[in-house]
């Protein structure tokens, strides 16, 4: 019951979040007092989290579940504002807080709208994809410069392998002389990357091409076909994968023109400046340690029209030497480019000024005005004065005695059982011939770490040895229960991962399962308490607060919304 109740508050908080800002018929299939609520919003929220029905009953279903919690937000929103909740300074402070978040929506609303759309050719074109598998390696550099020399060492005989280990940033690979493993047309990888990785015939070497990670490299070494899934289990995953793509590219534009608008400039006096009093104050080194040419640690040192000189200025705003200064304190030293990386202090002073930039580009086109900004205020502030309500002053009186705590935790001990873990060497294989081989090579007395590091085909696990340390059922179900039958030290016969590849595990070390003390969890299983006392207390506020209201119900208003076919249909 626990779990069915804050799944509910859940949905609710969700879909309130999605009130004024949907799109498709305006159909009112609800009336709450004189607050009409439309099919619209229901269709957009599956929409957005890419539910697939599998029956128009599952969709009427559904949909009728989720108006239930949609019309139980509107009571509690109404609750909240009856309670004065609207002059609450918390919440004021929280909307001013997020007040450069929803100019930024608004402004990518306005540039990119309802744009991104997935046809059923798209998904397709998608599928058929995903039937080659391709085998790469890379190397990751930071300039195009650095590129075009490793590409010609590489032309002229030099080892993709040695060069990844030695020139390559990405160190994920590198250690592994630049090998990524083999990846399909839906794995998650850059777009560019993607793109050359399948488009580059097997054996060759691609020219330096540019991501947002830096410059790439990429060899492809070997192709393989691979079984799909029929295509109606896939279409749903591919539909929300090209809808995610999608997205994120719309988003990476989206910033990109913001960028270019934004027109950084870097002040060469200060950074000449900088580096100058860096020279004076800060030798090449103190003991041994080399000079911060991307910080100066005492700004003391500076007189005070050198503090407020301007280091960089961009359209609406400018930053002193002083404020720059203050502002990187929290950047993590790798993060911080050096004075006289013009480039870097551009892309860097973007990011951290990037709330002004975009109150300074809604301010120019108005946007406060606009009716989408001033929704998207007013269903937050909605959003926030339910919640506040249901849990401070619905779930006030909510106390929890220390004998309540003993008996809750006695009766779910389940919840507070720590599962077994296991400690595994792995040699993942993609046939169940090349597993039997690695089992035969076991069994004349290979050595397991070794054959791992040279065979296992699982992404990371060469340079790993196979070493997966210490795993449970939740993370690999399929390795752990032939884990459990084995003796330490022992390796397992081929066994079906969820990946559909072939596994052979070794184990070393058992951690038998266990269950946490009564003392380790009593913070949580109190909160788990009060969790449940407040969510019933808005349960039963919500049971009285219908009975109040008036609610009118349209359901042939979600009858005629539903577009999912009948299986039969479908056949």
């Amino acid at each position: 019951m626990k779990y069915l109740l804050l799944t509910a508050m859940a949905l609710t908080i969700a879909l309130g979040g999605l009130i004024g800002c949907g799109s498709g018929s305006d159909d009112v299939v609800a009336v709450v007092d004189d607050d009409e609520i439309s099919i619209a919003l229901l269709d957009n929220y599956f929409q957005k989290i890419g539910y697939q029905f599998e029956s128009p009953e599952e969709e009427f279903k559904l949909k009728r579940e989720a108006l239930d919690s949609l019309i139980d937000y509107k009571l509690l929103v109404k609750g909240g504002y009856a309670a004065g909740l609207a002059a609450d300074q918390q919440l004021e402070r929280l909307m001013i807080a997020e007040r450069p978040k929803f100019l930024f929506n608004a402004l990518y609303a306005q540039e990119v709208g309802n744009k991104i759309e997935v046809t059923d050719k798209d998904v397709e074109e998608f599928y058929n994809k995903l039937g080659t598998e391709r085998e790469v390696s890379h190397i990751l550099v930071p300039t195009k410069e650095k590129a075009d020399s490793v590409y010609s060492a590489l032309l002229g005989g030099a080892s993709f392998d040695e060069m990844a280990r030695r020139v390559s940033v990405d160190y994920t690979t590198s250690v592994n002389g630049g090998y990524v493993g083999f990846i399909t047309w839906a794995t998650n990888v850059l777009p560019e990357f993607r793109d050359a990785a399948f488009s580059l015939p097997v054996g060759e070497l691609s020219k330096p091409f540019e991501s947002d990670n830096g410059w790439h490299l990429l060899k492809v070494t070997n192709e393989r076909k691979r079984d799909l899934q029929s295509k109606k289990d896939m279409f749903p995953f591919i539909r929300q994968t090209l809808r995610t793509r999608r997205a994120t590219m719309a988003e990476r534009q989206f910033i990109a023109k913001l960028k270019e608008k934004a027109d950084v400039q870097i002040n060469p006096e200060a950074t000449a400046m900088l580096l100058e009093k860096l020279d004076v104050f800060y030798p090449d080194s103190l003991s041994g340690v080399p000079r911060p040419d991307n910080y100066f640690p005492q700004l003391e040192l500076l007189e005070p029209y050198e503090q407020q000189m301007v280091f960089a200025s961009y359209a609406g705003g400018e930053l002193s030497v002083e404020e720059y200064i203050s502002k990187i304190e929290e950047v993590p030293d790798a993060y911080r480019p050096h004075f006289n990386n013009t480039e870097g202090l551009k892309e860097l002073i973007f990011q951290i000024e990037l709330n002004n930039i975009v109150e300074f580009e809604a301010d120019n086109q108005k946007l406060e005005s606009s009716d989408d900004y001033q929704q998207s205020l007013e269903n937050f502030r909605d959003g926030l004065v339910a919640e506040k309500f249901r849990r401070d002053i619905l779930g006030s009186n909510v106390d929890v005695t220390e004998d309540e705590i003993i008996e809750y935790y006695n009766s779910n001990l389940e919840e507070f059982t720590v599962p077994a873990q296991y400690h595994l060497l792995e040699i993942e294989q993609t046939s169940m011939a090349d597993a039997q081989k690695v089992i035969d090579e076991l069994n004349q007395g290979a050595d397991f770490s070794k054959l791992a590091s040279s065979k296992s085909t699982r992404t990371g696990m060469q340079s790993a040895k196979g070493d997966l340390g210490f795993v449970s059922e939740s993370r690999f179900p399929e390795l752990c229960k032939a884990a459990a039958k084995l003796e330490v030290n022992q390796w397992s016969e081929p066994v079906v991962n969820s990946g559909g590849h072939y596994s052979v595990i070794k184990l070393l070390e058992v951690k038998p399962k266990s269950v946490l003390s009564l003392e380790q969890v009593q913070n949580r299983v109190r909160q788990e308490i009060i969790d449940l006392r407040r969510a019933s207390a808005a349960l039963d506020w919500l049971r009285q607060a219908r009975e109040d209201a008036k609610i009118v119900i349209h359901e042939d208003v979600i009858e005629n919304s539903i577009k999912t076919e009948r299986k039969s249909e479908q056949s």
